[in-house]
């Protein structure tokens, strides 16, 4: 692909509000994360190879952390990769860090731990400047005695959402959290951190943190459906702790949450960076 000799590799970390996107990966016809910023790329070095990054994020999911690398073919270091592509990109993609790396490094094969965070909150009307970042629970939808208080606490069953998040901590099959035509063979995944925290500043939001080395196609997004349907109390917690023995399928998991709420937050990557592939 590229016409001019490798000058050096760029590992980029991107943000981005997933809302007007496609997802991550680059789709004919569609708006992508990465056909827009390769769009800016190919402005700055016309010559650069595509980008490699660490995770697919869904249509709607949005990034704080994606990583993404290419190799590029202009004498220049990466900072000014970095300036000279936000010159442009769009308002809801940006570049927030940039170094230099191999030039064929691949992140997505580096990538030893992920953490997201699904925000989510409670409430009888609409905010709109949180309906693009978080999953909104119409109080209607909370089958609680106590539906007219604003409180999540109150709302939702924080202390039954723990105890099911703690059946899925440490390695097990999660085949049932894996979404529907996802073929991939080893489904087995280890989950350092699942826990349930209100969202500083309010009374009516929280998050489910997820911390862990892999994650399938929609995985948090079903363990976050799942866990809300605790909360809500239609499950009881010890209903999970089935959901990883043997025999289960996608079948007998609760909910894929919607897209909104979802945030890729970090990434660790794992060998010397600057070490070739």
């Amino acid at each position: 692909m590229n016409e001019r000799p490798a000058k050096r590799g760029v590992l980029l970390t991107l943000a981005y509000d997933g809302t007007d996107f496609h997802g991550y990966q680059r789709q004919d016809g569609l708006r992508t994360v990465q056909s827009e910023v390769e769009r800016a790329l190919e402005k700055v070095d016309p010559w650069a190879s595509r980008l490699r990054a660490c995770s697919r994020t869904d249509t709607g999911v949005h990034a704080l952390a994606q990583k993404a690398a290419f190799t590029g073919t202009r004498d220049m270091p990466a900072f000014a990769y970095w300036k000279e592509l936000e010159r442009h990109l769009p308002r809801d993609v940006a570049v927030v860090d940039a170094e230099e790396c191999a030039l064929d490094y691949e992140p997505r094969f580096d990538a030893v731990e992920k953490t997201y965070h699904y925000r989510v909150r409670v409430g009888p009307s609409r905010d709109p400047l949180r309906d693009r970042t978080h999953f909104h629970l119409f109080r209607g939808m909370i089958r609680k005695g106590t539906r007219e208080s604003t409180d999540v606490g109150v709302s939702l069953s924080l202390e039954a959402m723990r105890e099911a998040a703690s059946y899925l901590v440490g390695t097990h099959d999660f085949v049932a959290f894996r979404a529907a035509g996802d073929e991939r063979k080893n489904t087995v995944r280890t989950i350092h951190e699942l826990s349930i925290e209100r969202e500083e500043g309010t009374t009516d939001a929280l998050r489910i943190v997820v911390r862990g080395n892999a994650f399938m196609k929609q995985m948090v997004r079903i363990i976050s459906g799942t866990l809300l349907e605790v909360g809500r109390e239609r499950r009881e917690p010890s209903w999970v702790k089935t959901l990883v023995e043997p025999g289960k399928d996608r079948r007998h998991a609760g909910p894929t949450a919607p897209p909104q709420g979802l945030v890729l937050v970090s990434v660790v990557l794992g060998r010397d960076r600057a070490e070739s592939t």
